[in-house]
């Protein structure tokens, strides 16, 4: 059977897969039984930056004038 050497000891991996699923187990065991914290962060509205209207795509303008392009190129 394959043995695992760990710190100069023969180890199994049987006793190395059981000692991981009890590490795992104790670490969330730990982190649940930690402080309660049962203050939830305060949520404020804020103002969204406004835009000017030259700021803003034309996304219709910006496919017709695509599209027009893409259709000539087809034709030549």
């Amino acid at each position: 059977m394959t043995t695992y050497r760990l710190f100069g000891k023969a180890v199994q991996p049987h006793t190395l897969a059981i000692a991981t699923i009890l590490g795992v187990a104790a670490g969330v065991t730990l982190l649940r039984m930690g402080p309660k914290n049962n203050k939830r962060p305060e949520i404020t509205q804020t103002k969204l930056p406004t835009k000017d209207a030259k700021d803003d795509v034309n996304v219709e303008k910006f496919l017709e004038d695509f599209l027009k392009d893409n259709d000539s190129i087809e034709k030549k």
